[in-house]
């Protein structure tokens, strides 16, 4: 892998400090893992404190962590489709099939509270803004963010209902686009490796003047780099696929938002929501049974 980032530790090694040389040399041993594990995870790995992780990507002249992170995806395998490459390294590690799910819960919940870091809070209250004013919001995922999508517009529908997933059924995604309402926003989600029908849409859309807000797990990613507004998730797994778990909870922090900001337009749509839902039994009761029976 031709990588700026490891060509800079290779040059600066022997001037770094101890403990940035230790992590160093993790980052050079992990190229792949430092693409998708979250900083706290690397720097438990490199059995160094985080703050160190962020130092040395200063010593290394990135603005912080997350630029040099971007770097390495920039040019590692981690950007392909390498699933049976990555279950290849699981099945090969000897003995550690039983630490595997301890740790995938580690890195599960690392990326939780990842969301925090990575967006300000003023990100996620210009979202709900943009989302709650818009006359239209379509909903966008492909392939396993398809799952992501599908929750997101459910949610917005019980918050909103101005909402539509677009879908590419009988090859009319791009007429779903074109026939989108003036000042209509399309939620984007994607992670690396980006699918081709997201990235194509995505610049179908801002090309015919839709406003783009991605859902995606890189600042460097074709969708942040088109979007007007971009919220950022992490997808770090130790298993041979990314975990979509950040993605969903990034979904329910943004329907969140809505709800707190969304004032009585909000509380009419749940009460007529409740109400349809109510009427139609659609959900499952237990039948009470009469004391005489």
């Amino acid at each position: 892998m031709t990588n700026a980032a490891l060509a800079r530790i290779h040059d600066e090694f022997e001037t770094l400090p101890r403990a940035l040389q230790r992590a160093a040399q993790w980052v050079s041993d992990h190229p792949a893992e430092v693409c998708f594990l979250s900083m706290r995870e690397q720097a438990r790995r490199a059995d160094v404190v985080a703050p160190t992780m962020s130092r040395l990507a200063q010593a290394l002249g990135y603005m912080n962590f997350r630029a040099l992170q971007d770097d390495f995806r920039e040019h590692a395998a981690w950007g392909r489709a390498d699933f049976a490459i990555r279950a290849r390294r699981m099945q090969s590690r000897s003995g550690r099939a039983r630490a595997t799910g301890p740790e995938l819960a580690h890195l599960q919940a690392s990326n939780i509270e990842a969301l925090g870091a990575l967006n300000e809070p003023e990100r996620f209250a210009r979202v709900a803004r943009l989302l709650l004013k818009s006359p239209m919001t379509a909903f966008l995922g492909f392939r396993s963010c398809h799952s992501v999508a599908l929750h997101a517009h459910y949610l917005y529908s019980m918050l909103a209902g101005r909402g539509v997933l677009l879908q590419d059924a009988y090859g009319t995604l791009a007429e779903s686009v074109a026939a989108l309402r003036r000042q209509s926003v399309v939620v984007a989600i994607g992670l690396s490796p980006y699918s081709r029908q997201t990235v194509d849409t995505v610049q179908r859309a801002v090309a015919q003047g839709t406003t783009v807000v991605a859902l995606t797990d890189s600042e460097l990613s074709p969708l942040a780099r088109a979007a007007s507004e971009r919220l950022l998730f992490e997808a770090a797994s130790p298993s041979f696929f990314h975990s979509l778990l950040g993605a969903h909870a990034l979904v329910e922090r943004v329907m969140a938002e809505i709800a707190a900001r969304g004032g009585r337009a909000v509380l009419r749509r749940l009460a007529a929501r409740e109400g349809l839902l109510s009427a139609t039994g659609a959900y499952w009761r237990r039948e009470t049974r009469r004391a005489d029976e």
